[in-house]
């Protein structure tokens, strides 16, 4: 789903015209020997149409200053696991994330008995979420004894998680993908937390540079300032992926 966007991006700007070129001329001699309906110029209109909307979407999401996306997770080891492959895939598409909930944590009555035993796992895992998640702020929602349906109940969970602090701030403005001028050439960077290098591939496809971390792969369409300058390569450091271009390509008449 992350994907998404610029898969379709893709198709209509690459694919889309031809096909719609293609199925103006084939549509008059298919009628003639098949049964099979073709889309019509107008329901391709309408498939355009939606596109249009959605191309929208990506950019707002992608703008820290109106929006940003909160990590929730249980004090488990597979889910914190999962979290930190989310966190990295969303910094890879360029999704700011701002903060991490723990939910149902044990609360401190719980601290004995038939629970203590999980309450102590859950002690261990939220201090290496929260090391591991660092500098993101970090919030706990503690388990209740009931479910928290209603507005109501939900002021109550918000209180207890947020306290005085506006839950509708940006707690973390970090950048996960920005383009920085060094000396005579430029850099692109892209955080990725939790990635290893082994598991990251980097390569260039005319005007886009394709990233790839496991199995998620991200096409990055480079503004013209980048892709008519030299590929220097690509290396990481610091949970960074830093992608170096130096000057401008000179091209024969």
């Amino acid at each position: 789903m992350l994907g998404v966007p610029e898969i379709l991006n893709f198709y209509f700007k690459r694919i889309f015209p031809i096909q719609k070129t293609v199925l103006r001329s084939v549509r008059p001699v298919a009628s003639r020997v098949t049964s099979m309906p073709l889309p019509s110029d107008d329901v391709l209109s309408a498939v355009k149409r939606v596109y249009d909307e959605l191309e929208g979407v990506s950019p707002l999401l992608q703008d820290p200053r109106t929006s940003s996306i909160r990590i929730v997770l249980n004090p488990e080891r597979m889910v914190i696991n999962e979290s930190q492959r989310l966190y990295t895939y969303l910094n890879l598409f360029g999704f700011p994330v701002d903060a991490v909930v723990a939910n149902r944590v044990l609360p401190p009555e719980a601290r004995s008995g038939y629970l203590q035993g999980w309450v102590a796992i859950q002690a261990g895992h939220l201090v290496e979420a929260r090391q591991s998640f660092d500098p993101l702020p970090f919030f706990e929602a503690r388990l209740f004894e009931r479910e928290m349906v209603g507005l109501p109940l939900l002021e109550v969970f918000a209180r207890e998680v947020f306290g005085d602090t506006d839950p509708t701030a940006v707690f973390f403005e970090e950048k996960p993908v920005e383009v920085k001028k060094e000396g005579r050439g430029y850099a692109l960077y892209i955080r990725l937390p939790f990635a290893e290098k082994d598991r990251i591939q980097v390569w260039t496809r005319g005007e886009e540079l394709v990233v790839q971390v496991d199995n998620q792969r991200r096409h990055v369409l480079l503004p013209r300032s980048l892709a008519a300058r030299r590929l220097l390569g690509a290396a990481f450091v610091d949970h960074r992926l830093r992608v170096g271009f130096g000057e401008k390509e000179a091209h024969g008449s």
